[in-house]
């Protein structure tokens, strides 16, 4: 049985009108919940707008003082008039319908107010919607909302991107695997950058609470300040401070033209202040906190371009007297930064977070995503083409050639170069442990020859039987780096 919601709405005829000077006047739904009249913000400042129970969701034109009026005229043209309509006004806005044929006009009980052709509707406000989308509106592509300075539209891609000032983009919707982040406004307006977490496992919604309870209780310079969350059914939000500078990934992989080009000094700072506060979560916490998905987009740049870890949507606790072992139920992270373990099931330890930090490293060196294959690195998985260039000697060929006109220090890109393929080792015996990646970024010692890392998806059988197993050629490596 099909159930037909009927539409009820009363007409209003050409030659209407309402002054924001008589505060009584409206044109009324048949229900009486949706209203079109002039709503009073301040002193002089009036908006004609549909309301709903007192909350304005459509508004025509802008702000207006108390000699502006709202006309349905004879010609079917819908205007908003400051001053005299006959005399000294001006039109601030119109629905540019005159000749149209429109007969009549209503506000239905949908909250839609429509002109009419008898009975076929010519304009609307759901057609055109100002900052509010009402259930059962449809929001297709070119519309514009707008609040302010702020811009919200569907492209003709498909996405949604919202904009500040019709040019900077806060954020625009694509297809995530695991967390996404959105800016809603600037700081300045109180409001904040929030993280949204797409992936839900029912099991961890009891945990879920306390993990964000203890990453909250976190302070370090190079973490992202957790302002607050939220966890209602199946959604979990995270609020995080606002930083100008976006995230890394904006600034690695992108063209000259596109985007300012980060120095190799400003680089460096971002790779040590990321791994000071991976270190911070491995080996200075009361609990060690893995992130599980380190990664550019998931690095913040403050307008100092100091580095901030965020985005612990998908981070895990261990407890410190059992920090080396964790089984995990799922994968997580993002492809490219995944430790082999993952691919093996095998136990998850703050290893993990040193392999994604490797890769990290090496894009920060490179301007290049680790797993890029191209004619440039003769279609090899870059990790493994970049160490073979370095086994070669030709350092300066790993490195992002848009930086190499600037004051490189070739004496940190080795020793970045070096630490990146230890931590990407196969093995996640032979990665260092945090602590010592930075010690080995400040220059603290010296810095081994690192051994190749093997490509992710040879030999995984036999990694899963070698990896619970350390040679003692393998513990001789270890004893020399110190590494744990």
């Amino acid at each position: 049985m099909f159930l037909a919601t009927a539409i009820v709405a009363y007409d209003i005829s050409p030659g209407s009108s309402l002054f924001a000077s008589e505060p009584g006047q409206s044109w009324n739904s048949p229900s009486n919940n949706f209203s079109l009249s002039f709503i009073q913000e301040s002193q002089n400042t009036y908006f004609a707008a549909v309301m709903y129970n007192g909350i304005p969701i459509w508004k025509a034109g802008g702000a207006v003082n108390s000699s502006a009026s709202l006309h349905f005229l004879s010609n079917g043209n819908l205007e908003l008039i400051v001053g005299s309509r006959w005399s000294t006004g001006s039109i601030l806005w119109q629905s540019n319908t005159a000749g149209l044929g429109i007969t009549s006009a209503s506000l239905e009980d949908s909250g839609n107010f429509i002109l009419k052709n008898g009975g076929f509707p010519v304009w609307t406000t759901f057609d055109n919607p100002t900052d509010t989308i009402l259930p059962g509106q449809n929001f297709t592509v070119d519309h514009v909302l707008r609040c302010g300075s702020y811009f919200f539209r569907l492209l003709r891609s498909g996405e949604i991107s919202l904009r500040w000032n019709d040019s900077v983009v806060y954020y625009t919707s694509k297809g995530v695997n695991n967390t996404d982040n959105i800016n809603f406004t600037s700081p300045s307006l109180g409001m904040q950058p929030v993280g949204i977490l797409s992936v839900f496992d029912p099991l961890l919604s009891s945990p879920f609470r306390m993990e964000v309870a203890t990453i909250s209780s976190t302070h370090h310079l190079n973490l992202v300040k957790l302002i607050g969350f939220c966890s209602e059914g199946r959604h979990r939000l995270l609020v995080y401070e606002f930083l100008k500078n976006g995230s890394l990934d904006r600034f690695l992989f992108t063209s000259e033209s596109e985007k300012k080009v980060l120095n190799w000094e400003r680089r460096y700072n971002i790779a040590l202040g990321v791994a000071r506060g991976i270190t911070y979560l491995h080996e200075e916490c009361r609990d060690c906190i893995l992130h599980c998905d380190i990664k550019p987009e998931n690095i913040l740049l403050d307008e100092d371009y100091n580095a901030r870890i965020s985005d612990f949507g998908l981070a895990k606790l261990l407890n410190m007297n059992d920090h080396r072992h964790r089984s995990m139920i799922t994968v997580r992270g993002t492809r490219g930064y995944l430790a082999p373990e993952w691919a093996a099931n095998l136990p998850i330890t703050s290893k993990a977070d040193v392999y994604s930090y490797g890769m990290v490293l090496l894009e920060i060196i490179s301007g290049r995503r680790n797993f890029e294959v191209s004619s440039a690195s003769n279609n090899k998985k870059f990790s493994l083409w970049a160490y073979e260039e370095f086994e070669k000697g030709n350092i300066e060929g790993v490195v992002d050639r848009r930086v190499m006109d600037d004051d490189v220090d070739m004496i940190q890109v080795e020793r970045a170069v070096q630490v990146s393929f230890w931590c990407i080792q196969e093995q996640p015996s032979l990665r260092p442990m945090m602590g010592k990646v930075v010690q080995m970024l400040q220059g603290i010692g010296d810095i081994h020859k690192p051994p190749p890392p093997l490509a992710m998806v040879e030999g995984l059988v036999q990694s899963a039987i070698a990896i619970s197993v350390v040679s003692s050629s393998e513990r001789a490596v270890m004893s020399s780096l110190d590494l744990a």
